[in-house]
């Protein structure tokens, strides 16, 4: 049988060491020099063996400001420490969202390794789906969300990279069995997107203009959702509103996982840019679609 101490964590030992060190010395008769000594030192111990939370902490707040190179410096000195299994998560997230993917996969290897709980063992296979899908390993990535979501477990956020995965692969029905369990006016803004993207690469514009109205009354802070509906206003020929939304696409921050490219988002505004009229660029886009929406760099060369 494990002690009860063994679910003690070292830094709560050392809080407490260093605390009740600092009252004895303090209620001691010692000089008051050697008081403030001692006082100081182990403050100084304290800081030392917080030093990971410390790190992490500071590096939450580089992602918050979107400085991500300083982020991951202050990461990976955190997680020489002894991180929280979630805390090592979120840095996995940080990593692999960045180009360390080799980096986020070893967290999260190690992870899957130990015990958890269903919602961060579920986390962390999601975010080992994101990693082979960077290593361009699709099918893989697919399995393993399928997996999860065959099992009954639900979140959005997976049955919606799921569901971008399956249409960027070209497999609309299967994406839209997965997206049909929700309605579209109560789900996350990326679930939304994903309803967005599967109607206009079947050119279904019915229902693409229906989830267009809503995904503009949402908060919208990545480059996908709006170069979507940039290419739903081009079909309704609205020229000019089409160039904002591609702007504003252009300003988010684009990810090495996206799907499309910031220089694919900035060539197809150029050509936007270029036409003469509202329906003439529509004209030409029609069945193709799904190439566009998908960033495929061959139709631009046919677009131009």
């Amino acid at each position: 049988m494990k002690s009860p101490l063994g679910k003690v964590s070292k830094k709560g030992i050392v809080f407490f060491v260093a605390m009740l060190t600092m009252m004895l010395s303090l209620a001691s008769s010692l000089p008051a020099i050697a008081k403030i000594a001692v006082c100081i030192l182990m403050i100084f111990l304290y800081f030392f063996f917080r030093r990971d939370e410390i790190l992490f902490n500071k590096g939450v707040g580089f992602v918050q400001q979107q400085r991500f190179q300083d982020a991951i410096d202050c990461f990976q000195k955190a997680l020489k420490g002894d991180l929280k299994k979630d805390q090592k998560l979120a840095i996995a997230s940080v990593f692999i969202q960045n180009g360390k993917n080799e980096e986020g996969m070893e967290i999260i290897q190690a992870l899957l390794g130990d015990e958890l709980d269903q919602n961060l063992r579920m986390r962390a296979l999601a975010l080992k789906s994101i990693a082979f899908w960077n290593d361009g390993k699709p099918k893989e990535a697919i399995v393993l969300l399928e997996g999860i979501v065959d099992d009954g477990y639900e979140d959005e956020n997976i049955m919606a990279t799921l569901s971008v995965y399956l249409i960027a692969q070209g497999r609309f029905d299967e994406a839209g069995k997965y997206l049909s369990s929700s309605s579209y006016e109560n789900i996350s803004t990326g679930m939304l997107d994903s309803y967005l993207w599967l109607y206009i690469s079947e050119e279904d514009w019915g229902k693409a203009f229906a989830v267009a109205k809503e995904l503009e009354c949402r908060t919208i802070n990545y480059p996908e959702a709006f170069f979507h509906l940039a290419l739903v206003s081009l079909e309704q020929g609205q020229t000019i509103k089409s160039k904002t939304y591609l702007e504003k696409s252009l300003s988010q921050r684009f990810v090495p996982n996206a799907i499309i490219s910031q220089a694919f988002v900035q060539r197809f505004y150029e050509i936007v840019c270029k036409e003469p009229n509202d329906l003439s660029l529509s004209k030409k886009i029609e069945g193709h679609y799904t190439e566009v929406a998908r960033g495929d760099d061959f139709i631009l060369d046919v677009l131009d």
